[in-house]
């Protein structure tokens, strides 16, 4: 096995433990992921291991929408996807990254010693426990200012001085985006007629060959012809 495998291999018998518990904490791992929806708001956690000067063991959650980048491509009208949607995701508009847990290990037998996929039961609880608590914190969060979760979603992550100029630069395409998966199409519908912005002042276009597409338009075209 090269090097790359067997650290796969590690986290997938890490994820593989997770998951015989995780049910008692509404959530469920499938390889390198564990998630659980909240307050219709989908939490995941991906594990996974980078090689750096060090081997770096690093757990984020992120935020999302309940649905994929396939509800774009469903927008747009493509039955196979083939659209390159970095611009989206550079901007994170799909999801908030929060570090979890992370652990460093100076060589490949460190790692091995440390027995990642063979720790104590109580290990494993303890780990996804910290998971939902932290969850449960975040939701909290979000609902500080407003009883409503989704708008508190976007208050608290917009106004988040650590993601300031780097989460969900966009704040209009990330809050018409989750509302629209989030079947609030009246609500996403009126946020982009109200939108002001100049279409020269958006980044946010999808490039075809004949020529290109302005995704608030597209958004805008879509929810309006029931096209969502």
């Amino acid at each position: 096995m090269i090097r790359q495998e067997i650290l796969d291999d590690i986290v997938l018998k890490f994820c593989k433990k997770l998951d015989k518990f995780s049910a008692q904490y509404g959530l469920k791992t499938e390889e390198f992921i564990t998630y659980g929806v909240f307050d219709d708001l989908l939490f995941t956690f991906e594990h996974y291991l980078e090689e750096d000067d060090c081997i770096s063991f690093s757990v984020s959650f992120r935020v999302k929408s309940m649905k994929s980048d396939e509800i774009l491509c469903k927008i747009i009208g493509l039955d196979q996807p083939n659209l390159d949607f970095k611009i989206l995701n550079q901007h994170g508009v799909r999801s908030f990254p929060f570090s979890f847990k992370s652990m460093e290990f100076t060589n490949l037998n460190d790692l091995k010693q440390s027995g990642l996929d063979d720790m104590p039961s109580d290990s494993y609880h303890s780990f996804l426990k910290a998971y939902k608590e932290s969850i449960d914190t975040l939701i909290e969060a979000f609902k500080t200012d407003t009883t409503n979760t989704i708008k508190g979603l976007y208050d608290f992550i917009y106004n988040y001085e650590e993601n300031e100029d780097t989460i969900w630069q966009d704040r209009t395409l990330m809050q018409v985006l989750l509302l629209i998966e989030l079947n609030q199409k009246e609500q996403a519908l009126k946020i982009l007629k109200n939108n002001q912005k100049a279409i020269e002042e958006r980044d946010f276009t999808i490039e075809y060959d004949d020529g290109s597409i302005e995704v608030f338009d597209v958004l805008k075209h879509s929810i309006e012809n029931d096209l969502c």
